[in-house]
This record gives C-alpha cells, structure tokens and sequence, in this order.
C-alpha cells in the first residue's frame, strides 16, 4: 500500500528500498521498533515536542461568565483533572511517531442493575459473576441471592471529569471517500477484548461500555461517534493522500534509509559486544625449546595433569586472591579478543542517528540534552520552530477539540483555548531592546513581550480581572469596616432600659419621676448605672412581676426584652429561680401537712 511503483524501479533497488512498508501494518511495525528500541531517537522526539508544552491561553467565550474567576477554574481543571499537558504529550508523540493519533472523550457511566425478583437497585461493581451475554446482563443478586438476569440503566456521572482513551491504530478502520475526503471511523474489538469477553471477566463486564459488549456480543464493528472523536494526522502531499486513504505517515519514512542503517548498525553492535567485548583467556605450557626435545616440561607431564592442575589453581585464586601459586614451570597466557572499543562505530551510529533527526527538522541537542549548557540556542532552533508550526498547531486544534467536548459533555463554561508559543531563541540582548522599543511604543506591546513568553492580551485580561478582584476585596474590607464602627457605637450609647431605670432612680425634684412612679413601664423604683445596682433592680422588678398575672407578666418581659436585654436576662433568671423555691416550699408544706 506504502510503496509506489517508483519504489519497485531497478535503479532504486537498495536494502532500504526493499524492506520499506508494504502496509499499514508493518508501518505501524517499524513505528513501533523506533520508539521501544532506539532510546536516542524517542528522548530527541518526546523533548521536540514538549518544547512547545509551555503554558495555555484560556479565554471565557460565555459573555454571562467571563471573568478571572471562570477562566482560573477552567485552569485548574484542566491542570488537576485532566494533567492537560500530559495528554498534549502523548498526542505530539503519536502524532510525530506513528502519524496518527485516535482518540475520544466520553463521559464516565455509572451502570445500574435493578433485579426483578426482589426489586433491588444495585451498582454494577457489587455483582461478583456478572455477565453479560445476548443483549442482556446476568449474574447473581447480591440482595436476594438469585441468579438471573438484571435490567440494566446508564447513568451519566457528571461530577467526574471526562475519560480520554487513546486507541491503537491497528484497532481502527477508516472508511475514506476520494471526492470529498471525508472520512468514517470504525474500532475492530481486539484479541485481548475478545478473550476477555469470551471468559467473561467480571471487572471487563462491569466497566466496559454497553456499546462495546453488544458488539462483542455480535462480532461486529463499533462505529465512533465522530463529534467526541478526533484524528490527528500530519499533512500529505496531493499524490499519495487518495492513495493513502484516510491514513497519515510518520516523519521518518521521509528518511526510512537511516532508520535501516541504525536497525544495521545496532545489529553489527551486538555482534561485536557478544564476541570481543570480553577477551578470552588461555593458558598453556611454555613453547618448547627448538631442536632439544628433551627440555620440553610436557615431555615427561601429562596433560590432563596439566589442565586439572591450571584449574585447581584458577579456582583457588578466585577463593582467595591474596594467595601465592606455585608452578613446577612457566606458563604461557595469551588474550584473544577484547577490540569492542575499537570495533563499535560510535561516530557512525551518532552519525546516523543525527541524520534522521536532522531530517525530521529535530536539532540533534534535544537527544544529547545539551540546549542548557551550549552557551546559546543552537543552529537548528529557529527553523526547528518554524518547520513544527504546523504540528503544535495540530496540538492546539487538539486542545481546542478536547474543550469544546468538555463544554457540551458537562455544561461547562464554553471557552478559547491555545498553547502560547514561546521561543529561546531570541538572546538577552534582543529581548532588552526588544522590551524598551516596546515601552517607547515603537513596536506594540505583544511583539516586545513574545520573546519572553508573555501573551499580552492574555496578561491585560489578567491585570483587569487582577483590579476587580482588588476593588472587590476593598469594598467588602470597607463594609466590615463600617459595620464594626457601628456596633462599636451601639455599644458606647447607654440602653434604653438603663436610662430609664437611671431616672427612675433620681430623687423627685431632680428630672426623675415621682417616687413609687413604675420606670420604663415596669414596677417599681431603684435603678443604678453599676452591675449592683442593675441587679437590685432585676430583683426588686421580679419580687413584683412574681405576683402579676400571665399575660401581663408576658408583655412585661417582652417589652423589657427589647429596651434592655441584659435587665431582661437578669430579670426572667431571678422569676425561675423564684418560681422553683415556691414549687419546693409547696411540695414541703404539702408534705408536712400544712396543706
């Protein structure tokens, strides 16, 4: 499917050529050898990509909840709930990598089991041996004990964040037309899902959507629904889009010769670290001496005795380092081997490695992780932030896509949200210049603060919502304010209740009333401005109310209640303590006879 007939042309037949995709498939193969077996390369990609992962621009679209509050909780979610910029991390990484990212947001479910024997509503999770077969789920009750079936109810949790699945390639099936190209998605059940429903596994039952289980139930495909899914795919050329169909390809079959060359070298590397990493030692008797048979030592020693005799001393040295070994003559040593060092393309395999990152616009310092100690921005930078413009600009239709579900999923506030593009490109020295030409208002104000990272119009949304945040802080300290000052000045102003048993207190003759004259409209005649004499008052006015009928004990208080609450308090305190003593001197004197 991948190869054209150019391909197959006998003067571009090479190794790389003939090993290069046929399918889907063996695409999905090769992507997947690049990311789990050659480390160099998936560390330079995951850094490219995080590059960008910086900071969001958020903007609250729903004009009856704009503000900073809204768009702070809208940050936090994404930030707490969703890690948003670990999923931005894992598209850019499918996205770069495989070519293609599938994925969905669905809200999560809670599914309900209601049993028809005893009426019983249950969740799905206290079913130990649920399962579910022929369109219906089916277990054991764990009200009643009966095993039969259940009827099932969906229902939509919508106090828990969305669930965002990533699917696996080889699962999807992509129904493309030429004309339009538009394209329909379908997800093919996989052997782990199969084996899983074949067996029933009860957590699988219990947590896997409806949808699912009735097509493994049917053997067939389950169509996405495409409003809560997305494809991300980098752009193709107009001659092998059709072709194509649907599907998008990796960066690096632009340069799929390096990813042979690196499969090759890694290869000829373990061969070499194998068979002459480790020397390989032997000993032997000493050479014998040239035309005197008779000094050869092994002339008269046999060589088995040899050979035990050589281990037997290896095996003690191993035992024992520090010992002293004694031969009966010289043994000869030889080393064979041990040239790895020398053997292992280092410079080639580094070579090729930068290569392919160079073809896919990578500066080859993200997979050496030097950008910090390079003393500037390396070469590459700037056309490594041009040329992947147009991929982070995927990731933002991404994050833009993500939003716009959690919006219409969960009735969030609708808002505009997009990665702020940041450079370290730029040295101090521009971004000074840059930062006064921007305060003299030679260039505005977004352009001299891009090359720190600061979105302008974003900041100037902050600072207003910043200022009514401060405004409305100063107006509320200002009501507590205004508050305490009056409670204070309540407090200060003499109780009604007091003045007026005050002037009933002052002789007649001195702007008092008469003598025996009831004050405040209560009996009787001493008042005092001190706690003792407030309290000979209460006393004296409760020896008087004790006597008085209900009702009008009853208005009295009342009315005392609200011209002196601490006269009332002290008054009603001393009628129940009266009113007990004269319920116990009547139960004594109904003891003793007297009544």
């Amino acid at each position: 499917m991948l190869n054209s007939r150019l391909g197959r042309h006998e003067l571009t037949r090479s190794l790389s050529t003939r090993m290069f995709p046929a399918t889907l498939g063996e695409m999905l193969d090769w992507s997947d050898w690049m990311w789990t077996h050659c480390g160099v390369y998936t560390q330079a990609l995951r850094n490219a990509v995080r590059y960008f992962l910086g900071e969001i621009s958020i903007d609250v679209t729903d004009s009856d909840r704009s503000g900073g509050d809204e768009r702070d909780q809208v940050r936090d979610d994404l930030m707490d709930s969703y890690r948003i910029f670990d999923l931005l991390g894992r598209v850019g990484d499918e996205y770069i990598q495989w070519g293609n990212s599938f994925s969905t947001a669905a809200p999560r479910m809670r599914r309900i089991l209601h049993c028809p024997a005893c009426r019983a509503t249950f969740p799905a999770i206290r079913c130990e041996d649920l399962g579910f077969r022929r369109d219906s789920f089916r277990g054991t009750c764990p009200a009643c004990g009966k095993k039969g079936g259940f009827d099932a109810t969906e229902a939509l949790d919508d106090t828990a964040p969305l669930q965002v699945t990533f699917w696996n390639p080889r699962l999807i099936d992509i129904e493309y037309c030429p004309t339009t190209r538009g394209c329909e998605y379908y997800l093919t059940p996989g052997k782990e899902w199969e084996d899983s429903f074949s067996r029933q596994v009860p957590l699988f039952i219990q947590e896997t959507r409806l949808e699912f289980l009735q097509a493994l139930d049917q053997k067939r495909r389950i169509k996405m629904d495409g409003k809560y899914f997305k494809h991300l795919k980098p752009p193709l050329p107009s001659t092998i889009e059709d072709s194509m169909m649907g599907w998008g390809l990796p960066l690096y079959l632009s340069e799929f010769g390096k990813v042979v060359e690196i499969l090759m070298l890694k290869r000829y590397n373990e061969a070499i670290l194998s068979d002459y990493l480790i020397p390989f030692r032997v000993m032997s008797p000493p050479p014998t001496g040239a035309g005197n048979p008779a000094g050869d030592p092994m002339f008269t020693y046999n060589m088995g005795d040899f050979r035990a005799n050589v281990g037997a001393m290896i095996n003690r040295h191993r035992a024992n380092p520090t010992e002293i070994h004694v031969a009966p003559f010289p043994v000869h040593y030889q080393l064979m081997g041990g040239e790895a060092k020398a053997l292992i393309p280092i410079d080639v395999l580094n070579h090729a490695v930068t290569e392919l990152l160079s073809a896919m616009c990578i500066p080859a310092e993200f997979a050496q992780m030097t950008l910090a100690n390079s003393g500037g921005p390396p070469v590459g930078l700037r056309r490594f932030e041009k040329v992947w413009g147009t991929n982070i600009s995927a990731l933002d239709e991404w994050l833009q896509w993500f939003c716009d579900c959690r919006t219409e999923i969960l009735r969030a506030p609708a808002v505009r949200c997009r990665l702020v593009k940041a450079s370290i490109y730029d040295d101090d020295m521009s971004r000074d210049i840059k930062a006064k030409l921007g305060m003299a208002d030679v260039i505005s104000k977004g352009t001299a603060l891009a090359p720190l990272g600061v979105d302008y119009a974003s900041e100037q949304l902050l600072l207003r919502d910043e200022n009514e945040r401060v405004a409305r802080l100063a107006e509320e300290e200002q009501l507590t304010e205004a508050k305490r000052q009056e409670l204070q000045g309540v407090m200060a102003e003499p109780q009604p209740g007091v003045a007026r048993l005050a002037g009933a207190m002052a002789p007649p003759g001195e702007g008092g009333p008469p003598q025996g004259a009831p004050a405040g409209g209560m009996p009787g005649g001493r008042g005092g401005g001190n706690l003792e004499q407030l309290w000979a008052e209460a006393e004296e006015m409760a020896q008087q109310l004790l006597t008085a009928p209900a009702s009008e004990r009853r208005s009295a208080l009342i009315n005392l209640g609200k011209q002196n609450p601490h006269l009332h308090a002290f008054v009603k305190s001393m009628l129940e303590k009266m009113e007990q003593q004269a319920g116990q001197q009547g139960i004594n004197a109904a003891r003793e006879g007297q009544i």
